[in-house]
């Protein structure tokens, strides 16, 4: 039970790229939810989402970048936390 005002802090990996094949082709799907998703899920429960926080970043160029010393420029959200509080 979370109280009036109570803060509720989820981690969670999200269904991005190809992950979403990986998972549909091993029947859990239903298991990992997008973003969009997640927060509707919220919702439902009566939470109001107050932020989203990038705990860890997919960077699929990873090895091309360590090899020319590039800067990351594009990652992919892996892993969010999501911050929620009861009204």
């Amino acid at each position: 039970m979370l109280v009036p005002g109570g803060v509720f802090v989820l981690t969670y990996l999200h269904a991005v790229g190809f992950l979403r094949l990986v998972f549909a082709l091993g029947g859990r799907r239903a298991r990992m939810h997008t973003k969009p998703e997640l927060a509707g899920m919220l919702r439902e429960a009566a939470l109001e989402i107050t932020g989203w926080a990038s705990v860890f970043d997919l960077d699929p160029l990873l090895p091309l970048r360590v090899r020319r010393a590039r800067p990351p420029n594009r990652r992919v959200p892996l892993v969010t936390a999501v911050i929620a509080r009861r009204p």
